[in-house]
């Protein structure tokens, strides 16, 4: 078991690191984060450190929001399946769910 630095102040991605907040289920320190969006959320170190988190999930939801908004829906569907072909269908789902929410200004 490795020891935790203090990662409080630092930034990863859009998530500022407030505090310390404890460990997990596999004892991984976790750290409470504010997201540039102003979602507070609570992340391990192992995820800051590495990359694979960078927000609270705003980061997701405006990737998809820009491919719907740049490609169109039936584009936005095409991309979402290519990526996970076995969960086509429910791509299809998130994709008109998207586009419910994500609807062109005219």
């Amino acid at each position: 078991m490795g020891v935790a630095g203090d990662l409080v102040g630092q930034t990863f991605g859009r998530l500022r690191v407030l505090r310390r907040g404890g460990s997990n289920h596999a004892q991984r320190a976790t750290w409470v984060c504010q997201c540039e969006c102003g979602n507070l959320t609570t992340i391990t170190g192992h995820a800051l450190r590495a990359g694979t988190a960078r927000s609270c999930g705003c980061l997701q939801r405006d990737f998809a929001h820009d491919v719907l908004a740049h490609v169109g829906h039936r584009a936005a569907l095409k991309v979402i399946s290519h990526r996970r072909p076995a969960r086509a269908k429910r791509a299809h789902r998130i994709a008109r769910a998207f586009a419910d929410v994500f609807k062109p200004k005219a």
